[in-house]
């Protein structure tokens, strides 16, 4: 990438999203709400879950979530 003048940005681990409570597994959406909070969202995959006998999902996936969240420094 060097090469062709493209240069990686810079980066650095600010939070570990894996070991948050109540985060989901499937992270869908990050979103910088100041320079020290961020917000994280799943969808809930049109809600489908398990499925009756007629075919019809039950409504059983998923919620959404929203979580905000303050990191312990401002990100530059």
């Amino acid at each position: 990438m060097a090469a062709a003048g493209v240069l990686p940005l810079p980066k650095r681990l600010v939070i570990d999203l894996g070991q948050m409570p109540g985060v989901l597994d499937k992270i869908e959406g990050v979103a910088l709400l100041t320079a020290r909070r961020i917000a994280i969202v799943n969808d809930n995959d049109f809600n489908i879950g398990a499925f009756d006998n007629d075919g019809n999902t039950t409504g059983t996936g998923d919620p959404n979530v929203l979580v905000t969240i303050t990191l312990d420094r401002p990100l530059k």
